[in-house]
């Protein structure tokens, strides 16, 4: 579902909105739209940081803004660092795991590669389980010969 196709969300089911975009604008619009059935919204992103200025029309008793610093921090001293060490090690080997089923990888050489596909990026054309490596080489030599 696009952003333009907003209208079309079935606005009679309880709903939680998790925001990666923090457009103001949007959030406001959806909240409105979703009504007493928008039971909780957290903000977990800055996508469109140009338009995340402005109220957002959310109830702040349903609203939060998850800021992951503040969440290691807190693991960190639940766990010790150890702790959180080899749970985020674990997680991290888990998910990589996982991902391998679906994701497709995709290498593209040097910055003139990056150039090619970065426009379909920024307009939203890459499929949602295809990620990019730039391969940069000879960044590591010595140039100096």
């Amino acid at each position: 579902m696009t952003y333009d196709e907003l209208d079309q969300i079935n606005t009679s089911l309880p709903t939680v909105i998790v925001d990666m975009s923090g457009n103001s604008a949007l959030l406001k619009r959806l909240a409105q739209r979703l009504g007493e059935n928008l039971n909780y919204s957290i903000r977990v992103g800055l996508t469109h940081w140009a338009e995340s200025q402005g109220d957002a029309g959310l109830d702040e008793t349903k609203s939060e803004f998850f800021f992951v610093p503040s969440y290691i921090q807190q693991r960190m001293k639940d766990w010790g660092p150890q702790g959180f060490s080899e749970r985020s090690e674990r997680f991290m080997h888990a998910s990589a795991a996982w991902s391998r089923n679906w994701l497709k990888i995709r290498t593209v050489e040097g910055l003139s590669g990056l150039a090619e596909i970065y426009p379909a990026i920024c307009q939203g054309k890459l499929a949602a389980d295809e990620g990019v490596v730039v391969a940069i080489s000879g960044m590591n030599q010595n140039k100096a010969e």
